[in-house]
């Protein structure tokens, strides 16, 4: 069995020494979700877990970096 690398995402504005994982922050779902559709469509043979993107998702606002924690 194949052992799954754990998602790790920072607020690197917050957090620029990347000690706290913001991953499990359910703020941050559609973020993680529309980076993975993006890695699927770079990569099509990526199999990360990361859940597919809802239709309605909006893209991230990364002038407003504050928008995600």
């Amino acid at each position: 069995m194949r052992r799954r690398s754990p998602q790790l995402v920072y607020n690197l504005d917050r957090d620029a020494f990347e000690l706290t994982n913001v991953a499990g922050n359910a703020a941050n779902a559609g973020l993680i979700a529309i980076m993975a559709a993006r890695l699927r469509e770079l990569d099509p043979g990526w199999t990360g877990s990361a859940p597919s993107a809802p239709a309605s998702a909006a893209p991230p606002d990364y002038a407003n970096d504050d928008a995600f924690e």
